[in-house]
């Protein structure tokens, strides 16, 4: 049954002992956060409530009281066990989760109960209410919005083709052993080389591990229920080369995904969209194989529709592609968003002056003859002569042209401009996500599925965030 979060006082508790304290920490973070939460927490709290059953049974712990053991926890790094331990003999952290210093303390498995009660949805709702409260204090600024994406580790081993086989047959195996012993016993002597890390001569090529799984499906396929049928099927599908890009089978959710061409990394990644001083206001959690540059709009939309006004958007060159400049465009928010080539011959081009003055010149120190307007800008070109005797006419001339020609849109002239004036403030994100890794813990999943990341990263950022109000504007 739901509580309300209305603390009850003590004549012994805030009284005396508590307001002694706060003498004393007047100035401590925890103090100057409590009533910024404490507000949001008042805001979200009534559609909270429907998370609750409404039977009369045992009153249920505050919801404002959960809630900020939660903060507490990703504040300073703290386990479930380790949080509540710390409230049972810490007074200001009592003080802080609005309980009396008689009062019991929750324990941690009602934390976990609390999680999975609320979910993400419920989470959310305490960042919108947070970020509200933040617009209404003036510390969303500007009307500019950065956007990016962090890799999180999974909290699984990382598994390449042959360990996800071992894996899965030794889950099968473990399903058939209960019935039979004597068939699980028999089944691994059999497929030995394939279940066993071995090396040299005994190691099994991948031709013959792909049919070694082949005739294990086959054998025992009649032998296990319907999930296991399942997660045979999961091992076939990592057979044939893992187009899924499984990271391990006892988190489905995670993925192999590239921080780099040469860097892989498997897990998931937090999709961000955060204000010019570093508050999160939206978010999103990704399996480590999607990309966010085509999810702009999934993290933009929802701030529009809470009548934000954003005039620009800040990316990096994963988001340039046609669908989201035209989506930018539609919505009147300019696009801060570097090509996605970036060893564009274009790049090297250099715009000097503005207007009738403006001029463009190329990597040789040659300036264009003349332009021809074009629908969304301006085609320069450049002399023939001038052309044929520079040493890069190979490589910067097209095949079949005589001279070089450089289409410069209006949106680039607008990039070039503003490029060292506008993009540095992508960097907050990068700030962001540091803090995130560094001192929340962010750097790796603290449990398994992409739904339980993301309330990780939600009660991270709702932390972060209310740190930032802290800190003041």
């Amino acid at each position: 049954m739901y509580r309300s979060c209305q603390h009850q006082t003590s004549l012994f508790g805030d009284n005396w002992l508590y307001q002694v304290m706060l003498k004393q920490l007047a100035d401590h973070p925890l103090v100057r956060m409590k009533p910024i939460l404490d507000q949001a927490i008042a805001g979200a709290e009534p559609r909270l409530r429907g998370c609750y059953s409404t039977w009369n049974g045992r009153p249920a712990c505050s919801i404002g009281t959960l809630l900020k053991l939660h903060v507490l926890q990703y504040l300073y790094r703290l386990s479930d066990p380790a949080v509540t331990g710390m409230c049972i003999h810490d007074v200001l952290f009592r003080w802080f989760v609005d309980l009396d210093v008689t009062e019991d303390v929750p324990d941690s498995t009602t934390l976990v109960r609390f999680r999975a009660r609320l979910q993400q949805e419920g989470f959310f709702d305490v960042l919108n209410e947070l970020s509200d409260e933040a617009e209404r204090r003036g510390y969303l600024k500007g009307q500019l919005r950065v956007l990016d994406a962090t890799h999180v580790f999974s909290n699984t081993p990382k598994l390449r083709m042959r360990g996800l086989i071992r894996q899965g047959m030794n889950k099968v195996l473990k399903v058939i052993g209960k019935k039979s012993k004597e068939v699980a016993a028999t089944l691994r002597t059999k497929y030995r080389r394939v279940l066993c890390y071995t090396r040299g001569k005994e190691r099994a090529t991948r031709k013959a591990v792909r049919q070694a799984v082949k005739e294990f499906v086959q054998e025992v396929h009649d032998l296990v229920d319907q999930p296991t049928a399942k997660l045979l099927k999961l091992i076939k599908r990592v057979a044939r080369g893992n187009p899924d890009k499984l990271v391990s089978l006892t988190d489905l959710d995670a993925r192999w995904g590239h921080k780099s061409k040469e860097k892989v990394f498997g897990g998931f990644k937090v999709h961000v969209i955060c204000a010019a001083n570093g508050f999160v206001t939206n978010l999103e959690a990704l399996s480590g194989n999607v990309n966010e540059g085509d999810r702009i709009k999934d993290l933009l939309e929802p701030e529009l529709k809470r009548k934000r006004e954003i005039k620009e958007v800040y990316a990096d060159g994963l988001y340039d592609n046609a669908t989201n400049r035209k989506y930018l465009d539609q919505k009147g928010i300019k696009a801060f968003i570097p090509s996605r080539v970036k060893k564009c011959q274009i790049q090297k081009f250099e715009i000097e002056g503005t207007g009738e003055t403006e001029r463009v010149k190329c990597p040789e120190g040659k300036y264009a003859i003349g332009k021809i307007r074009q629908e969304e800008g301006d085609l320069y070109y450049f002399s023939v002569s001038d052309c044929r005797r520079c040493p890069r006419f190979g490589h910067c001339v097209s095949p079949g042209e005589v001279r070089k020609k450089v289409f410069l849109s209006d949106c680039r002239r607008l990039r070039q401009r503003e490029w060292k004036e506008k993009y540095g403030q992508r960097t907050v994100v990068e700030r962001d996500f540091s803090h995130a890794k560094l001192n929340r813990g962010l750097e790796r999943a603290r449990y398994r599925g992409r739904a339980k990341l993301g309330i990780q990263a939600l009660l991270t950022f709702i932390t972060e965030d209310a740190l930032i109000m802290v800190r003041g504007p």
